[in-house]
């Protein structure tokens, strides 16, 4: 039984750099695509703010015709709304909300309407753009820095011993 150890067969070495260079373009991708998609959904959120500015889109009044709690294991509301004050109105959509506070049964909104969805200004609010940094930083950010780690060891771990200055 020889005394030497071979580092060769270690399991770090064995895998090599590919997987983990392909789990860090795959954090990146994520970053990179949250981010392209939250740019968008605010870009549609300002659209649809600047119709509403401009008069194009015609205001509807709708109804708090509920306000429940969004379960037991979830924090926040759902707001059940209505197309007019009465107990049996037809239900047209529903918000949730991160608190109900101002909020009432039968309470009056401004909507607007979209296609098939309406836009409510005191319960739809914007937010997308510090968020789209937000994910594109927890996307680029680890395996950024994961990178310039492993390019500062491979680094140090190359240079020549006269290189080196003095030990202490």
């Amino acid at each position: 039984m020889s005394g030497s150890t071979n580092q060769s067969s270690t399991p770090l070495r064995s895998l090599g750099l590919l997987p983990v260079i392909l789990f860090g373009m795959m954090w990146a991708s994520f970053g990179i695509v949250a981010f392209i998609q939250i740019s968008a959904w605010g870009r549609a959120y300002d659209h649809k703010m600047s119709r509403i500015a401009t008069g194009t889109v015609p205001k509807t009044t709708l109804f708090v015709a509920s306000i429940r709690p969004n379960g037991d294991d979830q924090p926040g509301w759902i707001v059940w709304l209505s197309s007019d004050r009465t107990q049996r109105a037809r239900i047209v959509a529903a918000r949730q909300v991160a608190s109900a506070d101002g909020l009432s049964v039968g309470q009056e909104l401004s909507a607007y309407q979209f296609r098939d969805e309406y836009l409510i200004p005191t319960l739809d609010r914007g937010g997308h753009s510090w968020g789209r940094w937000l994910f594109l930083a927890f996307g680029l950010v680890p395996p950024m820095t994961v990178a310039g780690v492993a390019g500062g060891v491979w680094l140090w771990r190359r240079r020549k011993p006269a290189d080196a200055g003095p030990r202490f």
